[in-house]
């Protein structure tokens, strides 16, 4: 397949410094080539319809905005799937551009994903029939534990934050928790313009001599950060990845995570989204100070469990297997409109035994429904067959 990821146009790709977005599209070229497919990062003026399989647009504005030409890809027939990144849909709310941006990009999607299903729930019903969930990957080879367990030691744990020193992050009440604890920790991550009062207030003029501030890292500096600390704290109470992309890569490196789980911020409960709040490796945290020390006091009485649990989480979750379920997707989308076998009888029998299959009898049976993208995501186990299947139903319409 040719395939087109569409360059936002904020920052050079891969990213010199920070970027989650840039490292993502990155990411998306390098696993995909691995896959045997061709990719080219193309601004959206440079992607025409017919020349690419499939064209992957994570800027919403670009679907109806261009900046040399006239239209987005929606104005120019440009079929695309669309992965939103930016949180100001739901921080600004539905009469915000980057709402109205998103909405309109989802809706002209072949499909979109989304890694939270809080996200889903803020977009109207037509948005949603075309939300597939997608949590992000991670380069587990770069991010890995130090060979040396004992390097990550010195007698004592190290807490440790990473993302843009913004309120959203709430890493104010990380190093409250720190103090609670008398723990050191570090805070990495850049200051912009719109945040640099809240920097100055929690984090320049805390008075805390356990505290470390880095305002930038390259991709190689914060892999040593991470082989230098202990457990990652992200109280984050909006993020479009659940887990994100700062958290996914320190548990690739073998930190345990104490933070906040997206979806429990979500109205919804029976939908199509799985509910994430037992990640192995990952220990959920309310916004309170108190309560994420109580928390890291958890971790530390079992950490060996607790970081093996987070690198194999971590392992299930690898970007060549993000892309391989993209594309599987892909392929369920463009067929969808052709005449399926609808068997309801076998259906039902799947239903009636899926807590006594396993993870291979389950993936055979679905796929003799003709519905290959609803296989097991990796990782998550028996516990979620029913739930799959019910999902499966509704698609089905049976």
């Amino acid at each position: 397949m040719k395939i087109a990821q569409v360059n936002p146009g904020y920052q050079s790709i891969p990213p010199n410094k920070w970027g989650a977005m840039e490292e993502i599209i990155w990411q998306y070229k390098i696993n995909f080539e691995k896959l045997g497919h061709r990719v080219d990062i193309l601004y959206a003026d440079q992607v025409n319809s017919g020349e690419y399989d499939l064209v992957h647009l994570h800027v919403g504005r670009l679907s109806v905005e261009s900046d040399h030409l006239e239209g987005g890809l929606v104005h120019r027939q440009v079929p695309y799937i669309f992965t939103m990144h930016d949180v100001s849909s739901h921080l600004f709310g539905k009469n915000s551009k980057a709402y109205i941006h998103n909405e309109y990009a989802i809706k002209g999607s072949l499909f979109s994903t989304v890694g939270c299903k809080r996200f889903r729930d803020i977009f109207p019903s037509e948005c949603r029939d075309k939300l597939e969930w997608l949590l992000h990957g991670v380069d587990t080879e770069f991010f890995s534990p130090p060979d040396v367990k004992e390097s990550r030691f010195s007698g004592k744990h190290k807490l440790l934050c990473v993302g843009m020193k913004e309120p959203r992050k709430q890493f104010h009440l990380a190093l409250e928790a720190a103090k609670i604890l008398d723990l050191p920790i570090t805070i990495v991550g850049p200051e912009h313009d719109y945040c640099k009062e809240y920097a100055l207030k929690y984090f320049h003029n805390s008075g805390y001599d356990k505290l470390t501030l880095i305002k930038d890292s390259d991709k190689n500096q914060l892999k040593k950060i991470h082989n230098e600390h202990t457990i990652l704290v992200h109280p984050s109470y909006s993020e479009t990845g659940n887990p994100c992309l700062a958290v996914m890569e320190a548990m690739s490196s073998g930190l345990p995570v104490v933070g906040t789980n997206m979806d429990e911020y979500s109205n919804e409960h029976d939908d199509d989204f799985p509910d994430l709040s037992n990640i192995p490796g990952f220990v959920n945290c309310v916004s309170s100070a108190e309560d994420i020390a109580k928390k890291i006091e958890i971790i530390i009485d079992n950490y060996s469990e607790y970081t093996k649990q987070a690198r194999e989480f971590a392992l299930e979750h690898t970007w060549e297997k993000v892309c391989k379920r993209i594309l599987n997707i892909f392929e369920f989308h463009k067929t969808r409109k052709k005449t399926v076998n609808r068997n309801s009888d076998l259906f039902d029998q799947i239903l009636a035994h899926a807590k006594y299959l396993d993870e291979k009898e389950y993936e055979e049976k679905v796929k003799k429904l003709g519905y290959p993208h609803h296989l097991l995501p990796a990782g998550v186990g028996k516990s979620w067959l029913v739930f799959h299947l019910e999902v499966l139903r509704k698609e089905l319409g049976i």
